[in-house]
């Protein structure tokens, strides 16, 4: 799953803009890469990531590829 369809995901889930979609999307993954820079990051704050954004957990690989990145 690229960028683009993240975003297109969040926007059916949340009702919103591509715009603001993307702002959320953003979000999560700064609150995530800050959590691996703390070594905090735990497979479970992924999922919490899905869930805030309304995707189902199989987006969990988006996030691992983005932080891997």
């Amino acid at each position: 799953m690229n960028r683009n369809q993240m975003i297109e995901n969040i926007r059916v889930a949340c009702h919103c803009g591509e715009r603001r979609a993307g702002e959320y999307l953003d979000a999560e993954l700064r609150s995530l890469r800050e959590l691996q820079l703390r070594n905090e990051l735990r497979y479970d704050d992924l999922e919490t990531a899905c869930s805030s954004l309304g995707l189902e957990y199989d987006c969990v690989e988006y996030f691992l590829a983005a932080l891997a990145a």
